[in-house]
């Protein structure tokens, strides 16, 4: 229940900062200018889950945790820095067209991270001499 309480927390923190991101600025340029100003927005809410706990790092990644990673960002680097740092951010801009023929322009955000783990369990043994 504590991974999914986390994701949900961190899900709604992040959604938080870039819908305030968007009332704040009058737009969100689709460039490098808007690239800074969307990633620093998802670091505020990575390093809030970095401080509490929602963000592992130095997790021990299996191999098929390594290889869905790589999979799905096509980088073999990737996850040794989720492994070392706790997550990896990308943000990407695309294009499409509206209902009415204009392109409109959308920012894409992946962020892969290491759940922490819990104790669900301490085992002890006392010896008295």
């Amino acid at each position: 229940m504590t991974a999914f309480f986390n994701e949900v927390w961190f899900k709604g923190d992040v959604e938080g900062n870039l819908f305030n991101l968007e009332l704040t600025v009058p737009e969100v340029p689709a460039n490098t200018a808007g690239r800074i100003l969307l990633l620093g927005n998802l670091q505020a809410s990575i390093d809030a889950a970095l401080n509490n706990g929602v963000i592992s790092v130095g997790n021990v990644l299996s191999i098929t945790q390594k290889q869905y990673i790589q999979s799905i960002t096509g980088d073999s680097t990737v996850a040794a820095q989720v492994q070392t740092i706790g997550y990896w951010v990308n943000l990407t801009f695309t294009s499409y067209v509206d209902g009415s023929g204009a392109t409109e322009w959308q920012a894409n955000y992946q962020i892969i991270y290491a759940k922490s783990n819990a104790v669900n369990k301490i085992n002890g043994v006392h010896n008295l001499i």
